[in-house]
């Protein structure tokens, strides 16, 4: 009960009285909030806090994404890679409220993908591509080229959850 309640309280669920539990829905707003959050804090996270990435994980994140699009990955896995990856880029910045805040927002952006399902494929390939770009640019200390990658890289995968959603007739709240 205490976790329906979480989330509940985290706009995930509705608990409907005496009917149960029903997920909620995803809406335009919510896509645009979620990244219109991740647009200011990843960006200020890379641009401050940059040299508190951990170079073995950029390392094991550059291989595993190289491996992945060299084969023949599900959507899952292309998932659970960038979940991982801008996980660790929130996990480099020492201030617990951007780390608590970007925890709820990568929830929110599961459900964006969820909800977007196969119809964003290529967006996670080209994605990925992008993310081999921004790890080069961490890798070699190019801050502004890094800030500028991952705002790029926020953008087209806003545009895109946008376009699918818009397609699958997602009410615009």
């Amino acid at each position: 009960r205490e976790a329906l309640n979480k989330l509940e309280q985290e706009g995930l669920v509705q608990i409907i009285p005496k009917k149960g539990v029903m997920v909620t829905g995803l809406t335009l707003t919510e896509i645009n909030q979620t990244f219109e959050a991740r647009l200011l804090l990843e960006p200020f996270i890379i641009s401050n806090y940059m040299d508190a990435l951990d170079d073995q994980m950029l390392q094991k994140v550059e291989e595993e994404t190289k491996r992945l699009l060299d084969a023949e990955p599900s959507p899952p896995d292309f998932c659970r890679l960038d979940d991982y990856f801008h996980r660790q880029i929130s996990a480099a910045c020492p201030n617990r409220y951007f780390k608590e805040m970007l925890a709820h927002i990568y929830d929110q952006n599961q459900r964006i993908r969820l909800f977007s399902g196969r119809d964003l494929w290529e967006r996670h390939i080209q994605a990925h591509r992008e993310h081999l770009e921004l790890i080069r640019y961490l890798r070699n200390g190019q801050k502004e080229e890094a800030v500028a990658a991952l705002t790029l890289h926020l953008i087209k995968s806003k545009e895109a959850a946008i376009k699918t959603l818009i397609e699958k007739a997602i009410p615009v709240v």
